[in-house]
């Protein structure tokens, strides 16, 4: 004798049964969804932060790197000529304090790609999240279509492909 396991019919389960296949484990409670979308939303605030940040860097290495140059420069075609040793020694300071304030840049800039590549992960992984749960959270929080639009709407907004 063989029993067959019958389907179930999917208009009789809950919403959470149809995703996972079960009608026992509970994927996500109320009020979630707004939850992980301010924290897609909180990431993206960061990610764009950083950003600014590492901009804001890179013109203040220009301006510390390129002001003492041209100043110096300035000085050398206006000012009465250099002895050799004032020469060597301004070439040995500028030379110095370029290959300073470049290492000091590129460590900066190492520390913020690190940074934004762990929070633009974690952006991924919640917008993935969102986009793949969609469907059962509107059944499940009864969403009305202006509600579904919203929700895509502020899952559009971040940089992450679909």
């Amino acid at each position: 004798m063989t029993i067959e396991r019958a389907t179930p019919d999917p208009r009789t389960l809950s919403p959470v049964a149809l995703v996972d296949g079960t009608d026992d484990e509970v994927i996500a409670q109320p009020g979630d969804s707004q939850r992980m979308l301010a924290l897609a939303e909180s990431l993206q605030a960061q990610l764009n932060d950083l950003g600014v940040r590492g901009s804001q860097h890179l013109r203040l290495t220009a301006f510390f790197v390129l002001i003492p140059l041209c100043l110096g420069m300035l000085r050398a075609i206006t000012g009465p000529r250099m002895s050799s040793v004032e020469l060597r020694n301004f070439t040995v300071f500028a030379v110095g304090f370029t290959a300073l304030t470049c290492g000091q840049a590129v460590r900066t800039y190492l520390s913020i790609r690190k940074r934004s590549s762990g929070v633009r992960r974690s952006l991924r992984e919640v917008v993935t999240l969102l986009r793949e749960s969609e469907q059962t959270l509107a059944v499940q929080e009864h969403w009305s279509a202006m509600q579904r639009a919203e929700f895509r709407i502020r899952l559009s907004q971040f940089d992450i492909a679909p």
